[in-house]
């Protein structure tokens, strides 16, 4: 699998998750998807950009740009936390799963 690839795999697959999270949350479904689409965004930007500062730093990225673009969307923290659940269930799942079959 190649490095495009894989990163097309982990935007779609982090965002279905953030969707069936909004959509378990009561919001709609494309605010779930796309704030987990800026989330990824940020977080992949901040790890391009400072490779130094390690994982940590590109997931509080993700979480941080995930809750300001649901709060601009006019989700509720209880809306939002489900999103960032859901897209972190299917990552783990998703390098758990086609990242050991494929690698």
């Amino acid at each position: 699998m190649t490095p495009p690839t894989h990163f097309v795999l982990i935007f779609i697959v982090c965002a279905v998750g953030g969707a069936i999270g909004a959509r378990l949350g009561g919001a709609a479904v494309w605010k779930g998807a796309l704030a987990t689409l800026a989330g990824i965004a940020a977080g992949e930007l901040v790890g391009k950009l400072l490779p130094e500062a390690g994982h940590f730093a590109t997931f509080a990225a993700n979480l941080l740009i995930l809750g300001v673009v649901g709060g601009a969307l006019g989700m509720h923290g209880r809306q939002i936390g489900s999103v960032a659940f859901g897209a972190i269930l299917f990552g783990f799942a998703y390098f758990a799963l086609i990242e050991s079959l494929v690698y």
